[in-house]
């Protein structure tokens, strides 16, 4: 269950912090709220990844420093989007979109941003994976249920790869 409590709570600051990149005004405070969501953006997948091992019974595999080294991983997209105005590498470019104050920043993304989404589709695709199974050979309530996270997860995924590829 740690690991879902981490991802609602990761999604619940990330969805927190755009609200307040959007309503924001000021260039430099809609920055800050970008940089700010990055610590839910950082966690989330690790949390579903943490929640996925545990639920499919594996949960033993994940030892302290496992998660420690993959919670490490996650922690550099997070110092790296706080530390973005001494190397660029998260956001090459922040701008207002079409030069409009309210609104998301509009962002060209540098290449450490791709490594952030590489890992956390690691995981992702982990989970993914881990549910596949377990509908497949799982249990019967466990394949119903594990049928249902897959449905859930089809949406965020979708919405990312749509964000990530510049198709909105």
């Amino acid at each position: 269950a740690h690991g879902l409590i981490l991802t609602i709570l990761c999604v619940v600051e990330w969805s927190l912090a755009y609200a307040m990149e959007i309503v924001r005004l000021d260039l430099t405070e809609k920055v800050l709220w970008g940089k700010l969501q990055y610590f839910g953006i950082s966690y989330a997948a690790l949390g579903m990844f943490i929640f996925a091992v545990n639920y499919s019974g594996h949960g033993a595999r994940l030892t302290s420093t496992r998660k420690a080294s993959l919670a490490l991983l996650a922690s550099l997209g997070f110092i790296a989007a706080l530390t973005n105005d001494r190397h660029h590498l998260i956001w090459n470019q922040i701008q207002f979109t079409n030069n409009i104050p309210f609104g998301p920043l509009e962002l060209s993304h540098g290449v450490l941003f791709f490594v952030v989404v590489a890992f956390q589709y690691a995981l992702l695709l982990a989970v993914t994976g881990i549910f596949l199974q377990i509908a497949i050979h799982g249990q019967s309530l466990y394949r119903a249920q594990s049928k249902i996270m897959l449905v859930g997860m089809s949406f965020p995924w979708l919405a990312n790869l749509i964000y990530v590829t510049g198709w909105n």
